[in-house]
């Protein structure tokens, strides 16, 4: 029997899907950056696709189909993702006549026939016979453009009248008493890209389309790592509705199978099971919003709602199991796929779908799973950050590490496994692994266990700049386990030019809800060093906030309140791409040691959205002021904001040996400021111009020029846009003079 889900009202955004805790809150994101990303060419979930006319060839799946989405075997159809040498061009038709390629095609539906009459009784029918039949294949399947959907038979479109008595009497053709028709095709010539099959026939992909979000941030106790949640978001992380609606409402993400060898009969006990968790750590669907399951009928090429459950707030993952019993499914061609419906404008309405299996010979009571798998792991071991600079880390190695690395180990299956955890750290080719004597554990059926490993370890390498290191935790499990790719977990950790505290995936956006906030984050740096940027998230909520101005601030400290920087007119910027953090440069040196804050003080009432990242509390490191004194935050998450430090900028000391410190009373007159094309120079009072070398460094401390002038005039023209330090000497003199000069075209 089908469950016929029938579509529901509608539901638009409104404050209930906020967190409020008073002047600070939590509201869902409208984009997700952790996929947002530009695409040179992607088809939808059809496979003729938009544009381009490229077609991608699919293979068909043969039971058992398991998917626990450890891995992301959803398909994408980037044409760049396929070596050109397996692309070929094949032409499209709608159809053909007796097998031949005709573009017009003019019928009748109806037998035409050819009658026979005597001429002296005009009246009098002697004989018909039918006309010739042609078979008319139409090629309108909706996935393949090149499979035969329909074969009719037409005939002439004309009908021949004779007589027998006067055999010079010619035959009489009619055709305007019938109803004919014109059938046109349309040729295309596509791009036929190959099956993503590897070498010995294994498939890489189990669905045909990329909408869901394939995470390990988003769910709560999960069955095993990783889920697909489903939102208000494409494939490319952006509002399905594009921002045009924020209560806009209706179908959004899809996850649909590739065609599977379904040539089964009931008493082959097929089942489809799957667990499913509304909202996780997300935004919770409502009770108008609903998680929907189809079946494809190959036969009838017509899709059939099967299951369906309405929103709700959080639960625990739940197994739904059921048979396959009707005849339409069971076929070679068989699809099925998940849908919901929900708001169309953002990351809300969650719903996360878990380990999906479809086989014979199950029954109802098939549902347990015979594997034990990973559920999560520590991620970075650095004690008190995500991620640190490296040449800080170089010049301490003894920063504090987490006591011990430990995961999350469940036991799905019937029987009690001992089960072994190790972990071990690559960085390049060299791995360093670390045992654990006896490092075996059992773990009770149908149950989970934590273990943990302590960490006794110092990070090297011969990188100086930046470096990567690779944590694998993974465990041996009986030989009977179902899924390989859960048994691993893999973390980088990762010694750039930043602190971090998160973790890089933003759940939600954090928010001041007061006008003239104030908001200051705490870094203690392990050494001295220049602070050339602040990252930071802005996520688009409900309002483009992007020309609102806030004060870029560092403190030095929030009691007394001691602001050290201050840039001024600085606005949120959106970034489309997978580096969801936007770069405020500053204009100035400014060197930092010890504990510090960067943050903003905004100039309007605005809700500057940064994104929060539920997955790691540093909330003891962050502070607000609305009312003029400062609080520690009360929710637990890291807001997604970091410093960025270069090698020291040094101001440059000379061209050669003993050259002495700025003089204040060597002055010139840089102009105009900013600049375009043209620095003038002038000497003020009795300062020397006849000679000056000029050497200029951008906020790097990087010389990106140097010239020698006579007559003050230095060409820029060649500079990109921003900020530089134009050191000028005079003459022989061993003393210089700075300025800070911004080219801006």
């Amino acid at each position: 029997m089908l469950l016929i889900f029938a579509l529901v009202a509608f539901r638009g955004f409104s404050q209930k899907d906020d967190l409020g805790l008073g002047e600070e809150r939590l509201v869902p994101l409208r984009v997700n950056a952790q996929i947002a990303k530009k695409r040179p060419f992607s088809a939808t979930a059809a496979f003729k696709s938009p544009g381009p006319q490229s077609y991608f060839l699919l293979d068909t799946l043969s039971l058992p189909f398991i998917d626990d989405f450890s891995k992301y075997k959803l398909k994408s159809y980037d044409t760049l993702d396929y070596s050109q040498m397996l692309v070929v061009d094949k032409m499209t038709y709608d159809f053909t006549v007796d097998g031949l390629l005709i573009d017009t095609f003019i019928c009748s539906s109806d037998t035409t026939w050819s009658y026979l009459y005597h001429n002296t009784f005009p009246d009098s029918l002697m004989s018909k016979t039918p006309l010739t039949a042609f078979q008319v294949i139409f090629y309108n399947h909706p996935a393949d453009p090149f499979a035969p959907s329909d074969t009719v038979i037409y005939w002439d479109p004309f009908e021949i009248y004779d007589t027998i008595v006067l055999a010079s009497t010619p035959d009489t053709i009619d055709s305007l008493s019938l109803v004919l028709d014109t059938l046109i095709s349309i040729s295309d010539t596509f791009k036929v890209y190959p099956p993503d099959t590897s070498v010995g026939g294994v498939t890489n992909s189990l669905w045909i389309d990329e909408d869901v979000f394939i995470n390990s941030t988003y769910p709560i106790d999960p069955i095993t790592v990783g889920v697909a949640t489903f939102d208000g978001l494409n494939q490319y992380g952006a509002p399905h509705n594009g921002f045009s609606d924020p209560a806009g409402y209706g179908l959004a993400d899809y996850l649909t199978s590739k065609p599977i060898d379904l040539s089964y009969t009931v008493t082959d006990s097929v089942y489809l099971s799957f667990y499913y968790q509304p909202q996780g750590i997300g935004n919770d669907p409502q009770v108008t919003d609903s998680l929907v399951l189809e079946f494809f009928g190959p036969s009838t090429l017509e899709w059939y709602n099967i299951w369906s459950v309405p929103g709700t707030s959080y639960h625990k993952f739940k197994q739904v199991i059921f048979q396959i019993t009707d005849p339409i499914f069971l076929q070679d061609g068989f699809q099925f796929r998940f849908k919901n419906y929900g708001t169309l404008s953002g990351n809300l309405d969650h719903w996360n779908l878990d380990y999906v299996r479809l086989n014979a010979g199950r029954n109802d009571a098939d549902t347990f799973i015979v594997d034990v798998a990973l559920i999560s792991a520590t991620g970075s071991v650095l004690q008190n950050y995500e991620a640190v600079p490296w040449k800080h880390y170089l010049a301490d190695t003894t920063l504090p590490l987490v006591a011990d690395m430990a995961v999350s180990i469940n036991n799905l299956d019937t029987a009690d496994n001992n089960v072994g955890y190790h972990f071990n750290i690559r960085h390049q080719s060299n791995v360093s692994t670390f045992p654990l004597g006896s490092n075996n554990t059992v773990i009770n059926r149908q149950d989970s266990a934590n273990r943990i490993l302590p960490i006794d370890i110092s990070f090297s390498s011969n990188l100086t700049d930046s470096a990567e290191f690779e944590i694998n935790n993974y465990i041996s499990p009986p030989p009977t386990d179902t899924i390989e790719n859960n048994d691993t977990i893999k973390y980088i950790q990762r010694f750039y030019n930043y602190y971090a505290y998160d973790d890089g995936s933003a759940e939600w956006a954090y928010l001041l809800n007061a006008p003239g906030a104030k908001l200051a984050y705490r870094f203690t740096s392990i050494i001295p060093d220049t602070l050339r940027a602040v990252d930071i998230y802005f996520s688009q909520v409900i309002e483009d906030v992007s020309a609102e101005f806030f004060y870029l601030t560092i403190w030095n400290s929030l009691s007394p309140e001691d602001i050290i920087y201050q840039q001024a007119f600085q606005t949120p910027v959106y970034e489309d791409a997978l580096n969801k953090f936007h770069t405020y440069l500053l204009d100035e040196i400014l060197v930092l040691s010890g504990t510090y804050y960067i943050g903003w003080v905004q100039v309007t009432d605005a809700s500057l959205n940064v994104g929060f990242d539920k997955n790691r509390d540093a909330s003891s490191f962050l502070y607000y002021n609305v009312s003029g004194t400062w609080i520690q935050s009360i929710i637990d998450g890291s807001v997604m904001m970091r410093p960025l430090f270069g090698g020291p900028v040094i101001i440059p000391v000379g061209i050669g040996e003993g050259f002495s410190p700025i003089k204040k009373d060597l002055q010139y007159r840089v102009f105009p400021n900013p600049a375009k094309e043209l620095v003038y120079i002038q000497a003020d009072g009795n300062n020397n111009q006849d000679f000056l070398h000029i050497m200029i460094h951008d906020i790097y401390g990087r010389k990106v020029k140097e010239v020698s002038t006579d007559n003050g005039i230095v060409h820029v023209a060649g500079l990109s846009l921003g900020v530089y330090f134009f050191t000028i000497q005079a003459g022989d003199n061993d003393e210089f003079f700075i300025e800070k000069v911004l080219i801006n075209r």
